[in-house]
């Protein structure tokens, strides 16, 4: 198998989405390490608004240019809610289909930047810290204090809370909220 760079491979990835006219937003590692603080990522995340027909075009597109999927595997999973994974080389590009309210709000208040040579659409600090708390695992709450500590008070974090109470009461869940206090807590000490 052939080992592609990172770099070779997240262009390979924007270049599908252009192709396709997919809109998309950059979350996971990369937008941290944009967005945040640097660490090490080994794919590529990406929140895509799309139907299942674009999706369908979008995963055939990517598997004539070099990526391997199963494509009626990732379009099934695609309609089960599921992400869309494709390889390429050592790398993943994993396509979660929009579901939430807080993706589109991360694609309304995202902002182009340079990157791999191509222009490439990343989530607000504020948004990111959203999804990032909304997922909950442990390294995503790392990744949100990271971009606690790097945008300090520039952060919105009256916005973040407003966000997070809407999830929180469409959701039933508390816990979401709960997870950015103690957070913004920790941050304080």
């Amino acid at each position: 198998m052939k080992t592609h760079s990172f770099d070779a491979f997240c262009r390979a990835c924007l270049d599908a989405l252009k192709a396709q006219r997919t809109r998309y937003v950059v979350i996971g590692g990369l937008a941290v390490t944009v967005v945040g603080e640097p660490r090490l990522t080994a794919d590529l995340d990406v929140i895509v608004f799309a139907d299942h027909a674009a999706l369908r075009a979008l995963i055939t597109y990517a598997t004539k240019h070099g990526f391997t999927a199963d494509i009626e595997t990732e379009v099934e999973a695609a309609r089960q809610g599921e992400s869309i994974r494709l390889d390429r080389g050592n790398f993943h590009f994993d396509l979660i289909v929009r579901s939430l309210f807080i993706e589109d709000l991360a694609y309304e208040h995202s902002r182009l930047r340079k990157l791999f040579g191509r222009m490439v659409r990343f989530p607000s600090p504020e948004d990111l810290a959203v999804l990032k708390v909304v997922a909950g695992r442990p390294r995503d709450l790392l990744d949100v204090e990271g971009i606690i500590r790097r945008h300090g008070p520039d952060l919105n974090r009256r916005y973040v809370e407003a966000t997070l109470e809407k999830v929180c009461e469409l959701a039933e869940d508390h816990e979401i909220l709960a997870r950015w206090r103690r957070l913004i807590g920790a941050r304080r000490r």
